[in-house]
């Protein structure tokens, strides 16, 4: 309803003017109430300031909502607070959520583009010499391999072609980014009996997803009755905090049944993956890790 949110429209009479905790801006057509964040946080939230933060990691950029774009955040001007920014619901989202019905964007500012067919084929596409090139080595992986590992070159920026080569290829994208951290963007794919792997390009996210996803799969092609790496339940000596909404993977050591997180946990950084011996698993649940809190560690023993 147009109306829903007028009630926020009420004076603080102590002010004169609108109550700032539950903020909101005007539209130049629209005479009611529009929601900014700052109202989503009041809503939900409320005073509690524990719970305010927490309500607040659901409109960071990498956040489920911002980055698969079902909620737009806009700031009118520089300088503004964060939580001042105009909140909106995309269109196609909101066609979803109220009819069920997947409807086609259509062509505007917000999503310039329009659907285009043709009669040639994929024999008729002519690719840039840098695709080509992936291409053909691909191709020559998927005769001669069973599994293939790239790293790097797997997202949608100028330079990744990855992704395009694969599916020249006829390689079928099975999942890509998983909710974690390190190694979230993670690609995998199948091409009949043939394994395709797309791991991050730093080399940390690279490795931790090779302990947690290609290892498996290898001990299972192989043979193995037990493809996973062994996992135990351990003491933490270290507290460690999880903004991130994902699970994470933090190189540890690991001594009987307590485990130290180590420092340089950066995607980047591979000194302590050297020093490590564990994985320490956070379920992305979990914001606080206090010591003594008993975790879940990856013993990293192949």
């Amino acid at each position: 309803m147009p109306n829903a949110l007028d009630f926020f429209l009420v004076h603080n009479q102590d002010t004169a003017r609108g109550f700032t905790e539950f903020g909101g801006w005007k539209g130049k057509s629209h005479s009611g109430f529009l929601p900014t964040c700052e109202t989503v946080v009041f809503m939900l939230a409320g005073d509690d300031l524990t719970r305010r933060f927490q309500v607040i990691q659901l409109f960071y950029l990498d956040h489920y909502l911002t980055e698969r774009r079902i909620i737009k955040l806009t700031h009118a001007t520089n300088g503004e607070p964060f939580l001042s920014a105009m909140l909106m619901l995309s269109t196609e989202y909101l066609n979803r959520l109220t009819t069920g019905i997947n409807r086609k964007p259509d062509y505007g500012i917000e999503f310039p583009a329009k659907l285009i067919t043709t009669k040639l084929t994929w024999d008729d596409l002519v690719l840039s010499p840098e695709i080509m090139d992936e291409v053909e080595n691909i191709n020559t992986w998927l005769k001669h391999s069973d599994v293939i590992l790239v790293s790097g070159g797997i997202s949608v920026g100028d330079y990744d072609f990855v992704q395009e080569a694969l599916k020249e290829n006829g390689v079928e994208e099975l999942f890509y980014k998983v909710n974690q951290k390190p190694g979230k963007p993670l690609w995998f794919g199948r091409k009949n009996d043939q394994f395709v792997f797309g791991l991050p390009g730093n080399p940390a996210s690279a490795l931790s997803c090779f302990y947690i996803y290609v290892t498996p799969l290898l001990k299972k092609i192989s043979g193995a009755k037990d493809i996973h790496l062994p996992r135990v339940k351990a003491n933490s000596i270290s507290d460690y905090k999880n903004t991130t909404g994902k699970t994470l993977f933090l190189k540890g050591m690991l001594y009987n049944n307590i485990v130290e997180i180590l420092h340089g946990q950066q995607s980047s950084m591979l000194h302590s993956f050297a020093t490590s011996n564990a994985l320490v698993r956070i379920p992305n649940e979990v914001e606080f890790l206090n010591k003594n809190d008993e975790v879940e560690c990856i013993k990293l023993n192949i």
